[in-house]
């Protein structure tokens, strides 16, 4: 698999880094955590990309963020998945989208922070579970599905579907009626 392959990249040559995505969500896929540890007994640095999955974790749905607001910390949801992935100690550094000065100084407090607490990570866990058990399509919206012939947006169709099982589907499906009143519909798929 995934995994296999770049075990076979990273014995090929004398790397210095390699780039991972990496986040507590996707932690398995497809190389995640594991080829993360081949690669660091191997020497080669870890730089974690897609860390927040394209955003979409630094803004966390209401039943998510009531599991993120359980916990005594006053962390925001993008800063509890950079702490997470800060804690393993064979990343090198993290790329990291910013739009605002204030998300420079939460990346930055994140990168300082050092290792999570037991506590920290059973919550992490019960974050994770929480998205598993509600996300139907295992979609990061990194838009390598865009090249369709119905120009349907599906990066865009799949999270509204995702977010219907989080939220409002009537606010689901509003969406929905107005993206589909500009674009391709789901419904327009021919395969």
């Amino acid at each position: 698999g995934a995994v296999r392959d770049f075990q076979g990249i990273v014995d090929g040559y004398d790397w210095d880094l390699c780039h991972i995505p990496l986040n507590f969500l996707d932690e398995r896929d497809p190389v995640g955590r594991e080829g993360a540890a081949y690669a660091s007994a191997r020497n080669v640095g870890i730089v974690a990309v897609e860390p927040l999955r394209g955003g979409a974790l630094a803004c966390a749905p209401p039943v998510v963020q009531e599991v993120w607001s359980a916990s005594q910390r006053p962390w925001s949801s993008a800063e509890w998945a950079l702490r997470w992935v800060w804690h393993h100690a064979d990343v090198v550094t993290v790329l990291c989208g910013m739009r605002a000065p204030h998300h420079l100084r939460e990346n930055l407090s994140a990168a300082g922070a050092g290792p999570l607490q037991p506590s920290d990570l059973d919550r992490m866990e019960e974050v994770r579970r929480t998205y598993r058990t509600r996300r139907r399509v295992p979609c990061t919206s990194c838009g390598g599905c865009m090249v369709c012939a119905q120009n349907i947006p599906v990066a865009d169709v799949f999270s509204l579907y995702n977010d219907a099982m989080f939220d409002s589907k009537a606010a689901a499906i509003a969406e929905y009626r107005k993206l589909r009143s500009r674009r391709s519909g789901a419904d327009d798929c021919l395969a």
